[in-house]
């Protein structure tokens, strides 16, 4: 009797892990099938909250000019840090959609490659 509940409850556990994958890698395939582009949401995003410090590379910006798709694409490993801890933009909070649509595009956009 407790050979059959081990083998059901390791068979069980196999199962539910193995679905667990699945989900995920259809989430992440989901979300790259996105259409986010510099100009359907990089640009817009950026004129909203980032291009008042971060029209032209200054000392006080860290050199981080996000003024062109050329320049935030060349800034966009310190750009997606500063978002993702919450530094940047300074003195604003994003909204949880303003996070998603920037992830998403940093994360898929075909624009950034």
């Amino acid at each position: 009797m407790t050979k059959i509940s081990i083998a059901a409850l390791t068979a069980v556990t196999f199962f539910l892990t193995s679905c667990g994958d699945e989900k995920k890698t259809e989430t992440t395939t989901a979300a790259c099938t996105s259409t986010e582009t510099y100009a359907t949401t990089g640009k817009t995003f950026i004129d909203g909250n980032c291009i008042s410090c971060h029209g032209t590379a200054t000392a006080s910006n860290k050199q981080v000019a996000l003024d062109t798709l050329a320049n935030v694409t060349l800034n966009k490993t310190k750009s997606a840090a500063a978002i993702t801890a919450g530094t940047m933009p300074s003195g604003k909070t994003l909204t949880a959609d303003q996070k998603t649509k920037w992830s998403t595009w940093f994360t898929c956009g075909s624009d950034l490659k």
